[in-house]
């Protein structure tokens, strides 16, 4: 079912990965540790928003992975995100810029 809030997600059930691209930002965060029969419930739920700010957001540890120039929807160049990456290329929740 389609989702106002999540874009796309994927799994690797190998490390128990989910990878997460939310619509409103098209920023992909990371949460580790996640168990198969939980990203089975989330694919089914009917309110994937809903599902995802009651059983994973605050359950399990996430990183925001540094933008890689394209929108997870298009596929095409996007506007950079407001945060700079490491040199890993994997940096933690990004920093809010305030208005001058």
């Amino acid at each position: 079912m389609p989702s106002a809030t999540i874009d796309r997600i994927d799994y690797d059930e190998a490390t128990q990965v989910l990878s997460i691209w939310f619509v409103a930002t098209g920023r992909r965060y990371d949460y580790q540790g996640v168990p198969p029969e939980l990203v089975e419930r989330f694919c089914n739920a009917v309110s994937k928003g809903r599902f995802f700010n009651a059983f994973i957001r605050d359950a399990y540890p996430a990183q925001w992975m540094a933008w890689d120039g394209m929108t997870p929807t298009t596929g095409v160049p996007a506007e950079l995100p407001p945060a700079e990456p490491t040199a890993s290329n994997v940096i933690p929740f990004p920093a809010h810029k305030t208005r001058s």
